[in-house]
């Protein structure tokens, strides 16, 4: 909203028009909190030219809607605190930066559906406020998942050391399950089960076996 021209209403006046009323019903609207503060910032207008273009704004808005509704807005959250830290040189968590991915998507898809040849004029100064980084956007989402998890693809060191590890933990795996097949190890164990707890094998071991089998009692 452009509230830099034009007279605006006095406290009282939006006191007495209810206006904050107003401002509730509209923020349920709203896909993204970013709005919420636009909303709770703006202040009706007593200048016509500035009414008009509001209103042509809000008649454009809502023939866009129907034809592509921002569906995509739903996920994003304000990063002007991640913006913040990185700009101190703070390490942002892969959640961070989901978030961070999830604005860029947001404003490339958003200035994607103003810039419609015209259509939209009223919409389109908003559309050419936002700037794309399609680049850091595929980086993020290449290397991380949209649950935070840093994938194997992050890169090509990280590929082979987790490729190392579950070599490895195949191994142990296979190794626990010899165990408990073997004929002179079923009297130990309460069950013939591999399970795992805190990231570690184990295997059900009775009470009085404790000190019989080598490993970690848990």
């Amino acid at each position: 909203m452009n509230l830099e021209m034009g007279v605006f209403m006095d406290s009282k006046t939006l006191l007495k028009l209810e206006y904050d009323k107003i401002q509730n019903q509209l923020m349920g609207y709203t896909y993204f909190e970013g709005g919420i503060r636009d909303i709770l910032e703006s202040a009706p207008s007593s200048d016509i030219k500035i009414v008009m273009d509001r209103l042509e704004e809000t008649a454009q808005a809502m023939e866009l809607l129907r034809f592509a509704e921002p569906v995509f807005l739903g996920r994003v959250k304000s990063i002007d605190e991640l913006l913040a830290k990185a700009r101190i040189g703070s390490i942002l968590s892969p959640l961070e930066l989901v978030d961070v991915s999830l604005v860029l998507a947001a404003a490339r898809l958003a200035k994607k559906m103003t810039d419609d040849n015209g259509k939209y004029a009223a919409l389109r100064y908003y559309g050419r406020q936002l700037q794309e980084n399609r680049l850091l956007e595929t980086k993020i989402n290449d290397a991380i998942s949209e649950d935070g998890e840093i994938k194997d693809s992050a890169s090509p060191v990280l590929y082979t050391v987790r490729r190392q590890i579950n070599t490895h933990r195949s191994r142990i795996r296979e190794y626990l399950s010899q165990f408990i097949r073997a004929e002179g190890n079923q009297k130990y164990l309460q069950e013939t089960l591999v399970t795992e707890r805190d990231g570690r094998y184990v295997v059900p071991v009775k009470q009085e076996y404790r000190n019989e089998v080598k490993g970690i009692a848990h």
